[in-house]
């Protein structure tokens, strides 16, 4: 690989892993809020499946 793209993907990486953090901290708050709707739940968890898989994706990329 080239060292540009290396470059590139950690760059990605290290913004989406602060990502997630805020997220994760969000949707905590978002469920004292709202005292555990269960409509809301099930989109709250499919969003954060979803940014979890993206990262992974990006993170498998950067290894292979």
């Amino acid at each position: 690989m080239e060292i540009g793209t290396i470059i590139t993907w950690v760059g990605a990486v290290m913004f989406l892993l602060p990502l997630l953090f805020y997220a994760g901290l969000s949707i905590m708050i978002i469920r004292e809020l709202m005292g555990e709707d269960p409509s809301l739940k099930i989109i709250i968890e499919i969003g954060f499946a979803l940014m979890v898989v993206g990262a992974l994706i990006l993170i498998v990329q950067l290894i292979f």
